[in-house]
């Protein structure tokens, strides 16, 4: 929702990303079925999502994290591997990034060590010019 140029958060997205601030955590949020939804990173690769009001520890190490509107939730480890959120678990995909953005799980980008820009096109990485 826009207004006057400036976008209207909920609650619970301000308060995640103050608390986000306060614990240094890096965080991703999207929106799924009208909920509002958060994951981060903090500096040691620790993953958080934020569930039932407060942040909880997920397992995994990940540098950076980015969920869709439609809750998708991918993330890049410290060495460049990518992994995806699928039923609690993630999943190692193909390809080496250091960073990672969702839209919705049909519209994942990323950018390899070397700058290139890729595209998720369900099956695998394909190279943007």
């Amino acid at each position: 929702m826009r207004s006057h140029g400036h976008e209207h958060l909920t609650a619970a997205a301000v308060v995640s990303q103050l608390v986000a601030v306060v614990l240094g955590i890096v965080v991703a949020a999207g929106a799924a079925a009208e909920a509002a939804v958060a994951w981060g990173v903090d500096a040691q690769s620790r993953v958080y999502r934020w569930h039932e009001g407060r942040w909880q520890l997920v397992e995994g190490k990940l540098a950076m994290v980015s969920v869709g509107s439609d809750g998708a939730v991918w993330g890049v480890d410290p060495s460049h591997r990518v992994f995806r959120r699928v039923h609690d678990e993630w999943i190692e995909m193909p390809g080496r990034l250091s960073q990672i953005a969702v839209g919705t799980a049909h519209a994942v980008w990323g950018i390899d060590p070397e700058g290139r820009v890729w595209r998720w096109n369900g099956a695998q990485w394909v190279g943007v010019e």
